[in-house]
């Protein structure tokens, strides 16, 4: 029994996540880490944690779902989606070592509000006109960055997380090449 997070990960091959004595997810680290029930177990396994964005469902299907931020930004996610709705409020996870600086089609414009340089890797705390919540990035430690900075975020289709309006997770969509890594 541990409340180490880096402690379980590294040493257990079997982890049981609980919150309030109740069990939310067991499972191989990796297993808790890449498909996530729902948002406890998505925002208490990674560090830093995962990023939570509101969004709204505007496509959906069980070969993937595409939502809209508050800022409009639209971003396509590879889960199956078969039970959303267009309209559905939903949360985009995405964790801050997924997140790309660059333009791309899936990508968030973000202004740097804050640097956390830590050597060779910088956390730079973001903020989207659209989105309530700070957007933490991942980035090299040489990559200068700065508050103020403009930093567009790309963030990978096959690296996103959807969770509907009670937290739970939908699965998500991984390709061979995945699953035999």
């Amino acid at each position: 029994v541990t409340h180490d997070q880096v402690e379980a990960m590294t040493l257990a091959d079997r982890i049981v996540v609980l919150q309030a004595g109740r069990i939310e997810q067991v499972g191989a680290p990796m297993e808790l880490y890449e498909h996530p029930c729902n948002v406890f177990v998505a925002g208490f396994i990674g560090s830093p944690g995962m990023n939570f964005i509101d969004a709204e469902v505007t496509e959906a299907s069980s070969s993937g779902a595409t939502v809209k931020l508050g800022g409009g930004e639209s971003i396509r996610c590879a889960v199956d989606a078969s039970a959303a709705k267009v309209g559905d409020q939903v949360n985009l996870g995405v964790r801050p070592e997924h997140l790309r600086v660059g333009v791309a089609r899936n990508a968030l414009a973000t202004t740097v509000t804050f640097v956390e340089s830590l050597g060779s890797m910088t956390y730079a705390y973001c903020s989207n006109a659209g989105v309530e919540d700070v957007i933490t990035c991942a980035v090299e430690g040489d990559r200068p960055v700065g508050s103020g900075d403009a930093l567009p975020l790309s963030v990978p289709v096959d690296k996103t997380y959807l969770f509907n309006a009670e937290g739970r997770a939908f699965p998500r969509l991984i390709s061979q090449r995945q699953q035999h890594a």
